[in-house]
């Protein structure tokens, strides 16, 4: 049996367009993760009064923000709605890690002055 002769090159073709769409999601998903985590972060400085911290934390936000919304609008408009997947599951586990990972000074406040 012989392939057409642009057979391969479809081939390729489609392989590379998967791989363009693993790495978009791969993208969406570590926008929204890293996202996520310094808007925990950006409450956790702003209890805190820690204002330089804080800045620098929204700076990063906002660019995160701006990265994450342009490859997922991208998607949505081109009619992919896997996307939405990846978006709202980075975000998930974004606050997840936040909340797990990050030390919780409010807790151990109450700790200390209620003695439980």
């Amino acid at each position: 049996m012989e392939f057409p002769e642009n057979f391969w090159k479809k081939l390729h073709k489609v392989r590379f367009i998967r791989y363009i769409w693993f790495v978009t999601y791969f993208v969406i998903f570590i926008f929204q993760l890293l996202f996520n985590i310094f808007k925990v972060l950006e409450i956790k400085y702003t209890y805190e009064n820690k204002l330089i911290p804080l800045l620098l934390n929204t700076v990063w936000i906002n660019l995160l923000s701006i990265g994450s919304v342009y490859y997922s609008l991208e998607g949505l408009l081109g009619g992919d709605v896997f996307v939405i997947v990846f978006y709202v599951g980075g975000g998930v586990c974004g606050k997840w890690l936040a909340i797990k990972k990050i030390d919780n000074i409010r807790g151990k406040i109450f700790k200390f002055i209620f003695g439980s």
